[in-house]
């Protein structure tokens, strides 16, 4: 697991070899280049998935959902 502090603004998430260069680069089966993003306006953090397979804490996730503290997103 890996924790994250997300800064103001847009936080994107996929692999190396994707055409626009991510924040946090990730591997695996189903990660896709560009694979979902995470954003920070006024403290209000949403997870915005790029119509690839996301989860958070258990649940899958295909429109922009609100995190909070302890989230745990896949």
């Amino acid at each position: 697991m890996t924790r994250l502090f997300c800064v103001s603004g847009v936080t994107r998430i996929g692999r190396e070899d994707a055409s626009v260069p991510q924040d946090i680069t990730i591997e695996g089966l189903g990660i896709e280049a560009e694979h979902c993003r995470i954003i920070n306006r006024g403290g209000v953090i949403t997870l915005h998935p790029s119509g690839n397979l996301c989860s958070l804490d258990g649940v899958h996730v295909s429109k922009p959902t609100l995190l909070t503290q302890g989230n745990t997103a896949k």
